[in-house]
């Protein structure tokens, strides 16, 4: 196809249009329901709704712009395409946060359903937790790189339709997969950021050794491009040269940047922590000082204790009667399993049974009903990334829900 007929080609098949067009859709309609009950820029930013749409702009410009008939003809056309799919749609799409607003974008009773199901399916879910492991994740994003340019891999891939959608699906889904193992934007991290630089550094190394073996080729790979290579001014190997410096040279740099954007995460993390530490040092003299103090309020409520529940804690001016209805008024049982509370069976979230008897919030904090107000009004301040929206709860509502929790021995 020659230069002048490639920028008459617009649009793309079925597949690819329902690859972009109904997860867009499913995406919008999750986050205007999170937005609508938890507030605008809550559950996910706006930030991570620019990210997303990115993502699926890139989806666009790769599968249905005229690229996509450039990528035809030549293979340094379709090493951008890949590229494109690789580093620029698949991060911008984990970036988005995904998964709470396509939670959201279901029934309450449909998100119920799914999280039951999920629930009882624990052979899937070691399963999918082993798929998510880095190692996996990086051997099968390593794969999908290297099968797809071997000579037979990628002829098949141009001569029909359905192996092309695969071997595009395969670079989207373990690209998605990586990055979201690398840099999660919500949750528990699969790898610190020492491993995801590892990991990042590892997929470097190799998709620039793939580079260099396209590029320092003495023959041609890929005969198929013969006819668009030359309809563009070039031979086959000039083609395939190019292709090489693409997956050598800005690849690279896109894997550089993202190593360097988590090393600095890294050591603002490391600075929080040696502050926080340094504040606990300058507050060891005052534990001193009220040690004796401590111990003889211990043995005063020693006895006071025995007669009640070791547990029990006091929020000031918190209802357990209201708290039951702000938590029904909230639908917070649509995420969590709440003892008391009718219809809370959820399963996205952890169970709440037993409230009370838990020494920690999240894995961060100590389960303090100050702490615990502030994690239902403002969860990101407990754990930043927290897939739990900010759900727009009242200081007072706070306090009546964080009185019933701790009814929940």
């Amino acid at each position: 196809m020659s230069p002048h007929e490639v920028w008459h080609h617009w649009g793309a098949g079925p597949l690819e249009l329902a690859l972009l067009v109904l997860p867009a859709l499913w995406y919008a309609v999750g986050v205007r329901a999170l937005w609508r009950s938890a507030g605008r820029g809550r559950g996910v930013t706006h930030r991570q709704v620019t990210a997303f749409f990115i993502g699926i702009l890139t989806l666009a410009v790769a599968l249905a712009s005229p690229l996509d008939a450039m990528a035809e003809a030549l293979f340094s056309g379709h090493m951008v395409q890949h590229l494109l799919l690789i580093l620029v749609a698949a991060p911008c799409c984990v970036l988005g946060a995904p998964v709470l607003p396509m939670l959201w974008a279901l029934p309450r009773a449909r998100r119920r359903a799914l999280a039951r199901w999920w629930h009882r399916r624990a052979a899937l879910r070691a399963i999918a937790h082993t798929a998510a492991a880095p190692g996996v994740v990086f051997a099968a994003h390593t794969a999908a790189l290297w099968f797809w340019h071997f000579p037979a891999p990628y002829q098949a891939a141009l001569e029909q339709p359905v192996m092309h959608a695969i071997e595009h699906l395969s670079f989207f889904g373990t690209a998605a997969l990586f990055w979201w193992t690398v840099a999660p934007p919500t949750g528990r991290r699969r790898a610190s950021e020492g491993a995801g630089i590892l990991l990042i550094s590892g997929t470097l190394m190799q998709g620039g050794a793939l580079g260099a073996v396209l590029m320092l080729a003495r023959a041609p790979w890929y005969p198929a491009h013969a006819e668009g290579a030359r309809a563009w001014g070039l031979t086959l190997l000039e083609d395939q040269q190019l292709a090489g410096i693409l997956m050598w040279v800005p690849a690279s740099l896109v894997y550089v940047a993202a190593a360097a954007w988590l090393f600095l995460r890294w050591m603002r993390r490391d600075e929080r922590a040696h502050a926080a530490q340094g504040a606990a040092r300058r507050t060891l003299p005052r534990v001193a000082a009220v040690a004796g103090a401590a111990v003889a309020l211990f043995l005063c409520t020693a006895c006071g204790s025995a007669s009640g529940h070791p547990t029990d804690r006091v929020v000031e001016n918190g209802d357990a009667t209201r708290g039951r209805d702000a938590i029904t008024s909230y639908g917070c049982g649509s995420c969590h399993a709440i003892p008391g509370i009718q219809g809370a069976d959820g399963m996205v979230g952890p169970s709440l049974e037993h409230w009370a008897e838990r020494r920690m919030i999240a894995g961060e904090v100590p389960n303090d009903p100050a702490r615990l107000i502030t994690w239902i009004t403002v969860p990101q301040s407990i754990e930043p990334g927290t897939a739990m929206p900010n759900m727009g709860v009242t200081d007072g509502q706070a306090r009546d829900i964080a009185a019933y929790l701790y009814t929940l021995h």
